[in-house]
């Protein structure tokens, strides 16, 4: 029977190591990515690696999907929890106000995270480039890549904005009534 070397400290193993060597140039944009995430240099670039495998052997599915049917699932129970037939009618207020309030706030930090988005500043990085000089070379494509990135971001961001639930009102006036669950439309 064979015994596994016992790892007395150090970094965790993860797979075989690999060498490569970068230009400086990317190197420091490297460093500075890893950075900006707060993580190691080895972590972005594992991660760079798979978000790079085709998206055949990365299905984006397996992590945007949960997170949002995660979040429509608790908006659902939080708008349920407001309305509960069984609670009285001021803790149903209460909690009709905390779903609204909730769904402010999160609408609130998707609209300031779509804010901050340089949209503007990549666009014309780009545009400045192709117009000095509009031979394909990787600078262009880095900036097209940046661009073209940043303005996916803003619909990701933006179509979250649209999938948030309206109904912060609808729900406050159903709480204050002897039954939430009573049609409003009657």
């Amino acid at each position: 029977m064979t015994s596994q070397p016992v790892n007395r400290g150090g970094r965790p193993p993860v797979g075989p190591t690999i060498s490569s060597a970068y230009p400086q140039s990317l190197l420091d944009q490297i460093h500075a990515a890893a950075g900006g995430e707060g993580v190691a240099r080895a972590v972005w670039l594992r991660r760079a690696a798979e978000r790079a495998i085709p998206h055949v052997a990365y299905d984006r599915g397996d992590t945007i999907a949960p997170a949002t049917a995660e979040l429509g699932g608790w908006l659902d129970a939080a708008r349920e929890w407001a309305l509960d037939v069984d609670a009285p009618q001021e803790e149903r207020e209460f909690r009709a106000a905390a779903y609204g309030e909730c769904v402010t706030v999160v609408g609130d930090a998707l609209r300031q995270a779509l804010a901050a988005l340089p949209l503007t500043e990549t666009r014309d990085a780009y545009a400045q480039a192709e117009a000095a000089d509009p031979t394909e070379t990787p600078e262009l494509g880095l900036l097209w890549g940046r661009a073209s990135g940043t303005e996916m971001a803003a619909g990701i961001l933006h179509g979250l904005v649209q999938a948030l639930p309206v109904d912060a009102l609808r729900v406050r006036e159903r709480a204050s009534l002897d039954d939430p669950q009573m049609d409003l439309e009657a």
